[in-house]
């Protein structure tokens, strides 16, 4: 069982549920992952950092082929982690930037149960 919040918009139909803790889509795909989440200023933040700062940054150091191979995984792995523990923090404040609110917390097994759960609960159902 994990921990998920779940959203729902005043104004709009349906329901989200974000996982609390680490992401490893976010992890596996970062801005990718980001793209595909709507957070479209971290993606292009993460891309922008790669090609006008770590590019030039590798390049200038002149390092042969191994070194730069190296510099860039250093840096991808990096950029992954960073993603997959920042990754639902993120996808929360953006919830909440244009209008969303949390309405509950439930432990489930994926996010699609967790909203099963709470939409089960409001019907006065149990799951």
């Amino acid at each position: 069982m994990r921990t998920f919040d779940v959203y729902r918009h005043p104004n709009r139909w349906g329901y989200e549920a974000i996982k609390r803790g680490f992401s490893w889509p976010a992890f596996f795909f970062t801005w990718l992952w980001a793209f595909a989440k709507e957070l479209w200023a971290i993606g292009f933040a993460f891309l922008a950092i790669v090609v006008f700062i770590l590019v030039p940054f590798v390049m200038g150091l002149g390092l042969d082929i191994e070194g730069s191979e190296l510099a860039g995984a250093l840096f991808g792995l990096g950029a992954s982690v960073f993603f997959g523990m920042k990754g639902n923090e993120w996808r929360r404040l953006a919830l909440l930037r244009v209008g969303w609110v949390r309405v509950e917390r439930i432990n489930a097994k994926s996010t699609s149960a967790a909203i099963e759960q709470y939409t089960d609960a409001l019907r006065g159902g149990a799951t």
